[in-house]
């Protein structure tokens, strides 16, 4: 059972339009490859079998609003790549962002939270890369 549905989908996008981008299994798709992308992002941080066995009234909203930017955005590139529409690939790039920002811990949702102890993510890196020249 998917996360979001084609209902949650009406909110941004009109019935008509939905079907004229995307047949059932075109829409059962995008949402598994919206879902794959999103949970990437949260795996870490939070219990990705919990949230989905959310009924839909216990559903975050915005975690939603998220899916179904993704699932649009895919839904428009499977017809024609390089015409998606503007709102739907600022959609998409905010919808990134906002993954970025609970993933990195700025943003903390009301999500069940991953009941495993060793959840700590490591970065690395280094400091800039001084030119000198002798």
């Amino acid at each position: 059972m998917s996360y979001i549905t084609t209902t949650d989908c009406y909110s941004v996008i009109d019935q008509a339009t939905l079907s004229n981008i995307g047949n059932s299994s075109n829409f059962a798709l995008a949402v598994s490859q919206a879902e794959s992308e999103a949970f990437g992002y949260l795996r870490s941080k939070y219990d990705i079998a919990a949230i989905q066995k959310q009924t839909r009234d216990k559903r975050h909203a915005f975690l939603v609003m998220v899916l179904v930017d993704i699932t649009v955005y895919h839904l428009h590139a499977r017809v024609s790549p390089r015409q998606v529409p503007d709102i739907r690939t600022e959609r998409y790039a905010e919808a990134k962002r906002w993954l970025e920002k609970v993933a990195d811990g700025t943003i903390a949702p009301q999500l069940p939270v991953n009941s495993k102890k060793d959840t700590a993510t490591l970065k690395y890196g280094s400091n800039t890369a001084f030119k000198t020249y002798y």
